[in-house]
């Protein structure tokens, strides 16, 4: 069973920005698996917002196409909650 985490828009960011890190090392272990990403409403907004902007696109090695491929699959491994949720789980 995958260890469940919430990655932070920033933490997503700097995976899109920086191609060798622990950013985009987490990012590729949560598409293979080997966590389980939670995702809710606020957080995927956060995440479109902020990788639509210009000087995030500029500093990216990536094609928009490409970030928002990436961002799909992201979205596509993790499991969608809402926040009431998750804040009684803790």
């Amino acid at each position: 069973m995958a260890i469940k985490i919430v990655v932070d828009t920033s933490v997503f960011i700097s995976a899109l920005i920086v191609s060798k890190g622990s950013s985009r090392e987490l990012i590729r272990r949560c598409l293979k698996g080997e966590y389980q990403p939670l995702m809710g409403n606020t957080l995927f907004l956060e995440y479109e917002s902020v990788m639509q902007r210009e000087e995030i696109i500029s500093k990216c090695s990536l094609t928009k196409t490409e970030i928002y491929t990436l961002l799909a699959s992201f979205i596509n491994v993790s499991q969608w909650i809402s926040i009431y949720l998750l804040l009684m789980a803790t």
